[in-house]
């Protein structure tokens, strides 16, 4: 069976990761990073108290599509990305982009423990979770499972890719569109 559903775990306000107060209490600084200068997603509703900042961060993606997670030339354009966040004094970085969770450590350590991250990831496996119990495909015994792996890209770069982050499970990658 197939799935096709729109996550969007942007599309609803999130509260940074320690707070007890709800989104947009007190006067935090909101900001969101994506891989152009377009909001990633759906647009954010923002509390007026909050003040929202986008930066820009293209090479991320290349470096994460490289499979660099680390080292001095990322390090070094993470600063330049991240140098405009800190003058912002932000409080809570927003990652907006799938490629960034791979990157929160040089993210974290370019602007330091005073900074919440927040990532789509945990978002993203609620509704997924909620849409198969909703589908009811969710299982409670073992079971042998299918994958299917799909690209728009390069599905031998994709595999490359895939298997550096996510080990040698990922296989036979096929091509797929998504034109009209």
């Amino acid at each position: 069976m197939s799935i096709n559903a729109e996550i969007d775990p942007f599309s609803r306000p999130q509260s940074p990761p320690d707070s007890d107060a709800g989104p947009g209490s007190g006067p935090s600084t909101g900001v969101r990073t994506g891989p152009n200068d377009e909001p990633a997603g759906n647009a954010m509703a923002v509390a007026a108290e909050v003040r929202l900042t986008t930066q820009a961060c293209p090479r991320f993606v290349e470096f994460v599509e490289a499979g660099v997670t680390g080292g001095e030339e990322l390090m070094s354009v993470a600063r330049e990305y991240l140098a405009p966040i800190q003058q912002a004094r932000v409080d809570t970085l927003i990652l907006g982009c799938t490629h960034y969770p791979l990157l929160t450590g040089v993210i974290s350590h370019v602007l330091g423990d005073g900074v919440n991250l927040v990532s789509s990831s945990e978002a993203c496996a609620r509704d997924v979770y909620s849409e198969l119990t909703r589908r009811g495909l969710v299982h409670s015994r073992r079971r042998q499972a299918s994958r299917r792996f799909l690209t728009t890209g390069d599905p031998a770069d994709f595999q490359g890719i895939a298997e550096r982050l996510l080990g040698n499970f990922v296989a036979d990658v096929e091509p797929v569109s998504l034109a009209p």
